[in-house]
């Protein structure tokens, strides 16, 4: 395999104040890459819930200790198993339709866990195997639906403003600690479901943005 030769800046790097202000009239001009960070800052709603799903089951189902067993080999083999379809999705059906669906499995989760209020413990084994899928899948289709939305000069600030832009991502962990402190894990599921399904809404927009930036350079849309 060998990478195809691409342009290199011989330019002095930009401050940090200069790349603040470069990266406000990328996002106007390429609106995919504003979606792309509100889809990554909502479907990262997630991370609120994650931490509680074990203790919710054996504090709220009444699970034994060992459902953090099932726990642990049911996100290792989501991992190990659904990393590669986002690659074979990604391939078939696109980046766009592969971070929708991704962002649908996200989704799914919260809304798993919420559900064995009604229907029983055992939705929260395919709720660990999803959960075990999505962290790698969430980076790996949107850094796709980013690459192919951008010029190759454009490359550089695109990511690092998508990068700078995320970070507020790193509170949630923090959030829902201090939520849970006074709330019960149910709303906290409840949450994170609501803001990863708006970031699903936004993502299952993308690909028109996706398209129309094809249609403007020239490309075949697939």
């Amino acid at each position: 395999i060998r990478e195809p030769e691409g342009s290199v800046e011989e330019d002095q790097k930009a401050t940090f104040l200069n790349f603040a202000k470069q990266a406000v009239p990328l996002l106007k001009r390429r609106p995919v890459v504003f979606k792309l960070v509100a889809i990554r800052l909502l479907l990262d709603g997630s991370a609120l819930a994650s931490p509680f799903y074990v203790l919710f089951a054996h504090r709220n189902l009444l699970l034994a200790l060992s459902i953090a067993g099932v726990y642990a080999v049911s996100k290792q083999a989501g991992k190990l198993l659904l990393g590669p379809l986002w690659g074979v999705v990604t391939d078939r059906y696109g980046a766009s339709n592969a971070l929708a669906i991704v962002a649908i499995c996200v989704t799914l989760v919260p809304l798993l866990a919420l559900s064995t209020l009604v229907v029983g413990s055992w939705t929260l084994v395919p709720a660990f195997f999803i959960l075990g899928g999505i962290q790698d899948g969430v980076w790996m289709t949107s850094s796709n639906v980013l690459l192919i939305s951008i010029t190759e000069q454009e490359r550089p600030l695109a990511v690092g403003a998508t990068c700078l832009l995320q970070s507020p991502s790193a509170m949630y962990g923090i959030i829902g600690g201090a939520l849970a402190g006074f709330m019960s894990y149910q709303y906290i599921f409840a949450i994170a479901a609501g803001l990863t399904f708006v970031g699903c809404l936004v993502a299952l927009s993308l690909s028109t943005n996706v398209r129309a930036w094809k249609v403007e350079v020239g490309e075949t849309v697939g």
